[in-house]
């Protein structure tokens, strides 16, 4: 064999190994890159489930806000209803003592001012025949 030959011989295996190598260093950057890609696919899968959760939570708190308002709002009407019905069935008198507004309509100052206690001071036994001593006691 010739010197050339062996040239050519050894250019080629210079030639397939470089080949080889170029090869490899492809696998290896295409692995990598699927690597990467999958990698960023479980972080964007993470941010999208933390994106629903809360919006979940959001959702929940607003409904339960919401609900919460409502029933307070109908728990007072509630009770303004019933404290509205309880002061309307009370007597519209009872606030207000009438004797004193009567009297002062009726016009008759004649000066004599009976009271009920000077009623009782002033009948006795002796004026009533009815009163009976031992009911008394």
């Amino acid at each position: 064999m010739s010197k050339h030959h062996r040239e050519n011989e050894l250019t080629l295996l210079t030639t397939d190994y470089e080949q080889e190598q170029s090869r490899r260093e492809v696998v290896e950057t295409t692995q990598t890159l699927k690597n990467l890609a999958a990698e960023a696919d479980r972080q964007q899968d993470a941010i999208t489930d933390a994106q629903v959760l809360s919006t979940k939570v959001l959702a929940t708190s607003v409904t339960l806000s919401s609900g919460l308002s409502v029933g307070y709002i109908i728990w007072l009407l509630r009770g303004g209803t019933l404290l509205a019905s309880m002061v309307a069935s009370l007597p519209a008198w009872r606030t207000i003592d009438p004797l004193p507004v009567l009297e002062s309509l009726s016009g008759d100052d004649d000066g004599e001012d009976e009271t009920l206690e000077s009623m009782v001071e002033d009948s006795t036994p002796d004026d009533n025949p009815d009163f009976d001593e031992n009911k008394a006691a």
